[in-house]
């Protein structure tokens, strides 16, 4: 059970810098910011989804991926993308608000196990 939580929060961010370092193109309709949208989608899920598996290690989580998108934001050009100072915002608000999300939802699990 420990290497499927191990796994699954590996493949999640595998995914998020797949998608953050290679070209994807979106339909041109595409609405202006809708991809900040995506990347604080995608940061929350990563710290939730960690903070749900290893709940203790929700503050290392939160930082770590923040540290995570930082790195990515800045060797984007060497991959022949843009870093913007907004993208990098919108994954450490999505990291916030996952680790917040998550001390929130591991409280009350522990305080209705408690009351049980």
């Amino acid at each position: 059970m420990k290497y499927f939580k191990f796994l699954t929060v590996v493949t999640l961010a595998a995914t998020i810098a797949f998608f953050s370092l290679y070209s994807v193109h979106l339909p041109t309709a595409t609405p202006a910011g809708s991809d900040k949208v995506a990347h604080f989608t995608a940061y929350l899920v990563l710290v939730l989804t960690a903070a749900i598996l290893r709940p203790k290690s929700i503050a290392f989580y939160t930082v770590s991926a923040i540290l995570y998108g930082t790195l990515i934001e800045l060797i984007q050009p060497t991959f022949s993308r843009q870093n913007e100072l907004l993208d990098f915002v919108a994954n450490s608000l999505g990291a916030i608000s996952g680790g917040a999300i998550g001390v929130t939802v591991t409280r009350y699990v522990r305080h209705r196990t408690q009351a049980s």
